[in-house]
């Protein structure tokens, strides 16, 4: 579901960069627990590598709200 999804470091430039293995991961966990806009999360290295932070904040996911289909940022933390 993330693997593919370009990353959101900004040193990556406009250079079409996928997520690494382990960013998309965490993507895919905190995606799939529900956990939502303001909630946070932690674990091993992986939740607090410098890019999977990133990627939490900014990384934009389909939410169905009232349903509506919206997509914004997950806009969870991690350390």
């Amino acid at each position: 579901m993330f693997a593919n999804k370009a990353s959101q470091s900004p040193d990556k430039g406009a250079v079409f960069e996928t997520h690494p293995a382990h960013t998309a991961e965490v993507l895919r966990q905190v995606y799939n627990a529900g956990l939502r806009d303001g909630c946070w999360t932690g674990g091993d290295s992986w939740f607090g590598s410098i890019q999977t932070c990133l990627a939490l904040k900014l990384e934009e996911v389909n939410y169905v709200i009232d349903g509506k289909e919206t997509q914004r940022p997950l806009n969870v933390e991690s350390s």
